[in-house]
């Protein structure tokens, strides 16, 4: 594939995301309901794409190093602590708002 052809490919399936961020903040700015329903979809996307795209390509990953036993423990200590620090922010989200103003 030629370079200009990818291009023109990777304009074409980024529109469609400007579009939907155009969509999700003008519906965020008029229902407070409705930000709880975003999150929860985009949290959700993104675990999809953690659980179902990422982690069958973890597995396939081949260290002669390390130990399976080993890869697999690095592999879900990182993924515990990604989610401990997104818990975390969440948890002190108002917190955080206060020392940014």
């Amino acid at each position: 594939m030629k370079w200009y052809t990818a291009a023109f490919y990777n304009f074409l399936s980024a529109v469609p995301a400007i579009v939907g961020m155009f969509i999700g903040v003008a519906i965020g700015n008029h229902s407070v309901v409705a930000n709880s329903w975003i999150f929860i979809i985009a949290a959700g996307i993104f675990l999809y794409v953690a659980l179902v795209d990422m982690l069958p390509a973890l597995y396939e990953t081949k260290n002669k190093r390390r130990t399976n036993h080993v890869h697999w423990f690095l592999q879900i200590l990182g993924f515990l602590i990604g989610y401990a620090i997104l818990l975390v922010l969440a948890l002190f989200e108002h917190q955080l708002e206060n020392l940014i103003e």
